[in-house]
C-alpha cells in the first residue's frame, strides 16, 4: 500500500474513532466496576480508543511523514 493510501486509512480511521467515541449505549446505565474496584467497561473502552487513536498517529508520524531524503 502507498503512504498516500496509508495516509487516507489512518485519516478514515480517526474519523471512526470519532464518532464511536462516544459511548451513548451506556448513557444512564450504573455499571459496576470490574476491575480493582473502580475500573469500568466504559473507562476500558474509552481507554482503547484513546490507545487507538496515539497509535494511529505515530502510525502516521513514523510511517507516512518520514523524510524521503534521510532514508536514502
Amino acid at each position: 500500500m502507498s503512504k498516500k493510501g496509508i495516509e487516507i486509512l489512518i485519516y478514515v480511521l480517526a474519523c471512526v474513532l470519532m464518532i464511536i467515541r462516544v459511548d451513548f449505549w451506556w448513557w444512564g446505565t450504573k455499571i459496576e466496576p470490574i476491575i480493582a474496584g473502580w475500573l469500568t467497561i466504559p473507562m476500558l473502552y474509552q481507554f482503547f480508543i484513546w490507545a487507538a487513536g496515539t497509535g494511529l498517529i505515530f502510525l502516521l508520524c513514523y510511517v507516512v511523514w518520514t523524510d524521503d531524503e534521510q532514508s536514502k
